[in-house]
């Protein structure tokens, strides 16, 4: 071992690394003390900044998040309140009425006010069944009206069983006219080769002569309906039941 500088010794030897020890510096009349590592020291000016920085984006970040979160509130809220509606547009002018059609054809009448015109045709309404399916009845309906007709069992060649009935019949049987109206009727006459017509009013008088009608053939009869009340139209040959009813209303 030799000696070194003063204060320091020194140790070497083969085949081993030299071992180096710190100095200490030593002031006169002092105690010899080790400084420690490290002693922190205060912040620097670099931390104090970025402290500094921080703290003033807090209010902004606060303020951000409050904003976004009235937003959201916002959206999520009920709907506003509907608006006042719009005034309605003014109506527009009403077109104008189309033109009447044409009148048909009156036959040999012309049309004008106060004058009803109405077409009757004279039918017989038949009806045929057999005794298999249904009696024929018990009474024969020709004796109930003379516009009643009936063809009991056997009538029919081409079967023993059928019978048949029969009622003639003015249609339309009701029609409508106003006191003091020209009623002009034009008939025709499908079923019956004679009918005897004629008007009855409601006094019971004669409203227009009689007419004998037969079938396939056109007529025509006029009145004027001089009282309210029910008018008959009839056939002679078939009433009660070849009667129709003309009601005449009062003005």
């Amino acid at each position: 071992m030799s000696a070194g500088p003063a204060g320091t010794t020194s140790r070497a030897s083969a085949g081993a690394p030299p071992v180096h020890q710190r100095t200490l510096r030593e002031e006169p009349g002092a105690a010899t003390q080790r400084r420690p590592r490290h002693v922190p020291g205060p912040p620097g000016p670099k931390y104090i900044r970025k402290v500094v920085n921080m703290r003033s984006r807090i209010p902004w970040l606060i303020v951000s998040a409050l904003a976004a979160g009235l937003i959201a509130v916002a959206c999520a809220g009920d709907d506003g309140a509907a608006g006042p509606a719009g005034a309605t547009g003014p109506t527009g002018a009403a077109g104008a009425a189309g033109a009447a059609g044409a009148d048909g054809a009156d036959g040999g009448f012309a049309a004008s006010a106060g004058a009803k015109h109405f077409y009757v045709t004279g039918v017989e309404w038949k009806g045929t069944t057999s005794s298999d399916k249904l009696a024929p009845p018990s009474v024969d309906p020709s004796g109930l009206s003379d516009g009643y007709g009936f063809n009991p069992e056997g009538f029919d060649s081409g079967n023993a069983l059928n019978w048949r009935v029969a009622s003639y019949v003015w249609t339309p049987g009701s029609m409508v006219a106003y006191e003091g109206d020209k009623i002009d009727l034009t008939f025709f006459i499908i079923n019956g080769n004679e009918h005897t017509t004629w008007v009855e009013a409601p006094d019971g008088s004669d409203a227009t002569g009689e007419v004998e009608m037969n079938r396939g053939r056109e007529y025509e009869m006029s009145f004027t309906a001089t009282e309210a009340g029910t008018y008959r139209l009839i056939c002679n040959n078939h009433e009660p039941s070849m009667t129709a009813y003309i009601q005449v209303l009062p003005l």
